[in-house]
């Protein structure tokens, strides 16, 4: 309920309520996996049920954080995407916005001038997803292919947060020589 006063403040036009995750996923056609890596195994599992036939978009990085700094984890399955399809056969998994900042994507007032990568195995998911990307203003979605591809844009979230960290800025991610 916090996360609904917050989001409310910040757009008071929004349409925004709350509950637990099983509320929230059997009453969404949509959702957003935007845990630490280190709770997927215990957050997917209990609301499998609710998700099948849905459309599923992990914004997970296989990474885990100490000291503030990113450490990449190896995912069995290839990427964290790949797990969460495994965790839910029966949903419509995609990947994407992984490079795009939290903080910024929190502040409506910020100007937004970055790619994301979206994966899928479903291409009507992909797409989907990509469609959502761009109701983000400044934000252009490009597709990456399968799922197993998602590995990349998972990775390079710790490689852009060592960046930012270095360069004191929120950095964001761009492909050149790609018709949009």
């Amino acid at each position: 309920m916090e996360a609904v006063a917050r989001i409310n403040e910040a757009v008071p036009s929004a349409s925004v309520s709350g509950g637990d995750n099983r509320e929230v996923a059997e009453q969404s056609g949509k959702i957003v996996v935007a845990v630490p890596f280190e709770a997927v195994a215990a957050t997917i599992p209990p609301i499998q049920s609710a998700l099948d036939g849905k459309l599923v978009i992990s914004v997970v990085a296989a990474l885990t954080w100490e000291g503030g700094r990113p450490h990449p984890v190896v995912v069995e399955a290839g990427s964290v995407a790949q797990l969460i399809q495994g965790l839910l056969p029966e949903a419509r998994v995609t990947s994407a916005f992984h490079t795009l900042s939290a903080e910024i994507l929190g502040q409506p007032s910020q100007t937004l001038d970055e790619d994301t990568i979206v994966c899928g195995d479903d291409r009507e998911a992909r797409h989907a997803t990509m469609e959502l990307a761009r109701k983000i203003e400044g934000i252009r979605p490009i597709s990456g292919g399968r799922l197993e591809n998602s590995v990349y844009p998972e990775i390079l979230v710790g490689l852009l947060a060592a960046v930012n960290r270095i360069h004191k800025v929120h950095a964001g991610v761009r492909f050149t020589g790609l018709k949009s």
